[in-house]
């Protein structure tokens, strides 16, 4: 019996064979998984944010001036309070995922995915037109 010894050019070629056919098949489903775990990772942050700016309304019966938002890669963060502290909103909008999340002081929660929404006001009670809470 003949064993095959060594590493030819045909076996070469047959590894290489099946590691382009995995990586076109897994590369879609990579995709959207990352994209999805930026959402998250959006939706994490303003949450977090938010409730710092709770924190500190049930401490000081008024909204931080300002909070710093966490540093995360392609992202448009923004904190925003009126003049009387009253009241605060939180927008996160990553730019290369198309994503976006955004808080209020009013308990508002919205998020979305490729919508031209990049702001939630203040003062607003119910989610733009085409978002959703979270």
């Amino acid at each position: 019996m003949r064993t095959l010894t060594g590493s030819g050019p045909a076996r070469w070629l047959v590894a290489a064979g099946i590691l382009l056919l995995v990586t076109v098949l897994a590369f879609p489903g990579l995709g959207e998984q990352v994209r999805r775990l930026r959402h998250a990772e959006l939706r994490d942050a303003v949450v977090s944010v938010a409730t710092r700016a709770d924190h500190g309304m049930a401490q000081h019966r008024s909204y931080p001036a300002t909070i710093a938002g966490p540093v995360l890669s392609d992202v448009t963060f923004s904190y925003t309070t009126d003049t009387a502290r009253q009241d605060y909103s939180v927008n996160a909008y990553n730019t290369k995922w198309q994503v976006w999340a955004g808080a209020n002081g009013r308990k508002l929660r919205c998020t979305c995915r490729d919508c031209p929404v990049s702001s939630l006001d203040g003062a607003a009670t119910s989610c733009p037109a085409g978002t959703q809470p979270f």
